[in-house]
């Protein structure tokens, strides 16, 4: 199939009555956060506006994944304690989630695409904490949506089920995605991502590394935050991959060595963090309700 152009993937989504609007609420509390004079009052009275909302963040606040010392039992007391940029990327999360759980509209594992997003997560942000520690949050966000374009690709773009051809591809294993999707389905999930967050109104650091996340080079690297960050998601992809947590099963990754040197990471950096990672993904997966389901196979 012919790739679709910028100007045909807007013209697709825009036309998509249906297609995913991230929460008021959520929106409200990403733009707030980019005003130096908000106060942690002024955020939880806007997470506090939904209950359920509330609720969940305390209980991942008070996870082992984030919980400090004492019980965090308000979700001001979270906005102080945690900081501001946790509870973003709290709130996200648990927004983002909610939107893509609908197994009966998917073609695509839910189970295994949020195992394999929030592994991400996890990943870029131990890695951001080595080498970005001013952004670590947004690496985490930046992993938790580096690949949610392919959920709706696959829900509210394929009416015909192509994403199943682009998944058994992958599953028999292919190499490069892009080039399947674009193959396939004649859209790529990266830069679908990239223009859905921009719709999200979401910081620029976070649709570069969601759009860019599969083409970072290594000269790239050093010229900004905004391209280490990129160059953090790319890395926890991959070592998500060759761990066996993504979407497909045989969705092998390899690491290339140049990438972490130009990072300032270490193999021994990766083996650690790839040591740590069952842990807290099965905490984070538990208290966003993330949806057991047995694998599916593509052949």
């Amino acid at each position: 199939m012919k790739q679709r152009s910028m100007e045909d993937i807007i013209r697709i989504v825009d036309e998509i009555a249906e297609i995913p609007t991230l929460p008021a609420i959520a929106t409200a509390i990403m733009q707030r956060g980019l005003d130096d004079n908000v106060n942690a009052n002024q955020i939880a009275r806007l997470v506090e506006k939904d209950q359920a909302l509330a609720i969940k963040v305390l209980r991942l606040a008070n996870s082992p994944f984030y919980r400090r010392i004492k019980e965090i039992s308000t979700v001001s007391g979270a906005v102080v304690i945690l900081g501001l940029n946790v509870l973003k990327s709290i709130v996200l999360s648990i927004s983002v989630v909610n939107m893509f759980t609908e197994k009966d509209k998917s073609t695509i594992d839910l189970y295994r695409f949020w195992q394999h997003s929030i592994s991400c997560a996890v990943a870029a942000k131990m890695m951001a904490m080595k080498v970005l520690p001013d952004l670590a949050e947004d690496a985490f966000m930046a992993g938790l949506l580096h690949d949610i374009a392919k959920v709706v690709i696959d829900q509210n773009i394929c009416r015909n089920k192509e994403y199943a051809g682009v998944l058994k591809v992958m599953e028999k294993g292919g190499t490069d995605i892009i080039e399947v999707e674009r193959d396939i389905v004649g859209i790529d999930h990266a830069s679908l991502g990239k223009y859905l967050l921009e719709r999200w109104n979401l910081p620029q650091l976070l649709t570069y590394s969601v759009g860019m996340h599969h083409s970072i080079a290594y000269g790239e690297i050093a010229s900004s935050d905004t391209h280490r960050l990129c160059a953090v998601v790319h890395v926890a992809d991959t070592v998500c991959n060759h761990l066996g947590l993504g979407i497909t099963r045989n969705q092998a990754g390899f690491v290339d060595p140049g990438m972490l040197s130009s990072l300032g990471l270490t193999s021994q950096d990766i083996q650690d963090i790839s040591i740590s990672l069952k842990k807290n993904i099965d905490v984070i997966s538990s208290e966003l309700g993330i949806p057991k389901a047995e694998p599916k196979t593509y052949f």
